[in-house]
């Protein structure tokens, strides 16, 4: 059993800021709402709407029906375009909904961090401020460069 309760707890207006700051401009916007992450970047009072927006789900537990639709767009990559396989798929959401539940994936995350469910030794992929591929590579450096001055052998499974 967890140690600290999850908090579902209101979102606050510098939460809002926080992830709204962390998204990317470059993102497509979906066609279902037409808005980009740079309009809420550049417009204060879209943050304001947001967080009315997202406490309102949060105390109601029920997600509005325009959230639960998305748009799929093939990207061709190569080869013969008649093939399904030589596509990518993405999805685009309506911005509301990633910028949502960007906040419920922090709070999902600060839980599991508090309760201990997730060890930061050593699960460093998508661990928010931890940059785990840097970590990883000055580890298989300092392994490798130990293995060539002592002169021993060494094996590595990717």
């Amino acid at each position: 059993a967890p140690t600290v309760e999850f908090s579902n707890q209101t979102v606050t207006y510098k939460k809002i800021c926080k992830v709204i700051n962390r998204m990317k401009s470059s993102g497509s916007p979906c066609p279902l709402d037409q808005l980009s992450i740079i309009c809420f970047k550049k417009c204060p009072c879209f943050r304001s709407y947001i967080l009315k927006v997202c406490n309102e789900v949060i105390s109601k537990n029920s997600i509005p029906e325009s959230w639960k639709k998305a748009v799929t767009v093939l990207i061709y990559k190569k080869g013969d375009e008649s093939l399904p396989e030589n596509f990518r798929p993405i999805t685009l959401e309506p911005i509301t909904l990633k910028i949502f539940t960007s906040i419920i994936q922090d709070q999902i995350y600060e839980f599991l961090l508090k309760n201990h469910y997730i060890e930061t030794h050593y699960q460093k992929g998508f661990t928010p401020g931890l940059s785990g591929t840097f970590e990883h590579i000055a580890e298989m450096e300092h392994v490798i460069n130990q293995s060539r001055l002592k002169q021993r052998s060494l094996v590595t499974l990717i």
